[in-house]
């Protein structure tokens, strides 16, 4: 559960799509639709180790708990040995910059999946790992914005969340969105239609 999550207002969320209007990131290049009742939390921080390009915060449910959120998230470089040959579905001997400026093999870089396959595997072990009380809904590859990606939703306790990654060979965009498990179903249409509505400049 996210602490961040109570900045928002309490009230109840009688339409979970409605009208939208559209957040534009100028330091990431990316816009994002999210409903009008839905507001912006925080933009351009960093949370321990995440880089939060954005945080889109709705009312709470009548379900409680969680209030519904959409966290998206940015790692630059790749973060799978395909993304980095520039999104093809083989495995290549490619190289990529790291934060020191020296040129480094990611095909052979410890732990970094080779495709979309093996980054859900690493992330259901990540979830399993954080999570103990987790249980897998779905998980399968996607299209978003003209990139590969993967989607992957679990239950933890009370709450469920949709994890989306969208990869790229200079910078990955990551979406956590998460609400009471008891009203996903009210809010699921709206997290697809905001995922589905990113593009970049």
């Amino acid at each position: 559960v996210s602490d961040w999550s109570s900045d928002v207002c309490s009230s109840d969320l009688s339409n979970p799509v409605g009208q939208t209007t559209s957040y534009k990131s100028s330091q990431w290049g990316f816009t994002i639709d999210h409903p009008t009742s839905w507001q912006i939390v925080k933009e351009n921080v960093m949370l321990g180790e995440l880089r939060a390009a954005v945080i889109i915060a709705g009312p709470q449910t009548k379900a409680g708990g969680v209030r519904p959120n959409v966290f998206v998230s940015v790692v630059e470089g790749p973060v799978t040995a395909a993304a980095a040959s520039g999104g093809g579905g083989g495995w290549m001997k490619v190289r990529t910059m790291d934060s020191s400026g020296h040129l480094v093999d990611v095909s052979q870089t410890p732990g970094l999946p080779r495709n979309a396959q093996e980054f859900i595997e690493q992330l259901k072990r990540q979830i399993e790992r954080d999570n103990s009380d987790s249980k897998l809904e779905s998980a399968g590859e996607i299209q978003l914005a003209g990139a590969s990606g993967v989607r992957v939703c679990y239950t933890s306790g009370s709450t469920r969340v949709l994890k989306v990654t969208r990869f790229g060979s200079i910078t990955t965009f990551q979406f956590a969105c998460e609400a009471p498990a008891a009203a996903w179903a009210e809010v699921e249409p709206t997290f697809n239609r905001m995922i589905e509505s990113f593009t970049l400049a």
